[in-house]
């Protein structure tokens, strides 16, 4: 197996095996084994658990927050940021179950998510000074804080509707999220 394809096959175990035992209970050789790959090689490319979450909610990360491309206005980049970032929960929901679950009893998986958040907001502030930039939204006195915010209620919605409740359909949630962002951020729709 060649490097990335190894990389990608101890990720992809590592989904697998911290939906099915949960983080904490979840041991590298677990996911070594469900890799088919051997311990040592799992330290070849990852330095610990931590490391290897950390990678898997970088790669999360970037399948829900890549913002739109092309010169669309506000409200459909919103729309198109929702759908992606609503998709993309939608399909990992189990494994941010079991991620959030961790994070209530190890102050390791807390700071990593925290860390992981932490970048997320950084990521929304950049789009929303950009897109003030190119006059499709007042700036906020607070960029970060406002994308904390936009962040914190999306992804509470997404828990309640893909962990706890039924689904709602991802167009319509994610066109009524873009019109809830838009107001609150002062955007022409």
């Amino acid at each position: 197996m060649i490097q990335a394809g190894t990389r990608r096959a101890l990720l992809d175990a590592a989904r697998e095996v911290f939906v099915s035992k949960g983080y904490t209970a979840g041991r590298i050789a677990d996911v070594t084994e469900a890799a088919g790959v051997s311990v040592g090689t799992f330290y070849t490319h990852f330095g610990g658990k931590r490391e290897l979450l950390d990678a898997l909610l970088g790669e999360l990360a970037s399948e829900m927050f890549e913002a739109p491309d092309g010169d669309r206005p506000a409200e459909e980049r919103l729309r198109l940021l929702n759908r992606r970032y609503l998709g993309a929960f939608a399909d990992d929901a189990a494994l941010w179950y079991a991620v959030e679950r961790a994070a209530l009893t190890s102050e390791e998986v807390a700071g990593t998510l925290a860390a992981h958040r932490e970048r997320q907001v950084a990521r929304i502030a950049g789009l929303i000074r950009d897109w003030a930039g190119h006059g499709l939204l007042p700036l906020p006195a607070d960029p970060e804080f406002t994308a904390f915010s936009l962040i914190a209620m999306t992804e509470e919605l997404s828990y309640i509707w893909f962990v706890y409740e039924s689904a709602p359909d991802l167009d319509d949630a994610a066109r009524h999220l873009a019109v809830l962002w838009c107001r609150l951020l002062g955007a022409s729709r």
